[in-house]
């Protein structure tokens, strides 16, 4: 079973011969968001996964809503990535250790922005973890990246 990890910057010609993927996706195409950066979104699984491509149909983000069920868990997971549930900031910590970058939560006008704390993996991938602003120890969501 491919990985999260071996998705990441591969383009989505590429992705969807993959099975692992193909089931995580379902029937769901990209989809263009021209006011967004000129990039292609998927939406799926329930609307509990996020995949950001770029203009040229690489796939940049995977951004998935925590907690994790089982199989997302399966498709996060890596030699890099260990993912447990229930697993809450200082779980995190004291897994990967003091996070490369970290952002506290804001508030912006008529807006809410969660805090994060992000640790770098090999090949120039990062694994971010979102924080929600009410609780600053709870994770909202998973994300993986390159760029």
């Amino acid at each position: 079973m491919s990985t999260v990890c071996d998705w990441i910057n591969c383009c989505h010609d590429k992705l969807v011969k993959d099975s692992s993927f193909a089931a995580l996706v379902g029937g769901n195409v990209l989809q263009f968001e021209p006011t967004i950066d000129d990039r292609f979104d998927i939406v799926c699984y329930g609307d509990k996964v996020n995949m950001i491509f770029d203009e040229d149909k690489r796939l940049k983000f995977f951004i998935a809503e925590y907690p994790l069920d089982e199989c997302l868990t399966k498709l996060l997971s890596s030699e890099e990535i260990v993912l447990g549930r229930g697993m809450d900031k200082s779980g995190i910590v004291s897994s990967y250790g003091e996070p490369d970058k970290s952002a506290g939560s804001r508030k912006l006008p008529g807006l809410v922005k969660n805090g994060w704390i992000q640790y770098n993996l090999k090949d120039g991938m990062k694994l971010t973890f979102s924080l929600s602003h009410a609780d600053p120890n709870s994770v909202v969501d998973v994300r993986v990246s390159v760029g």
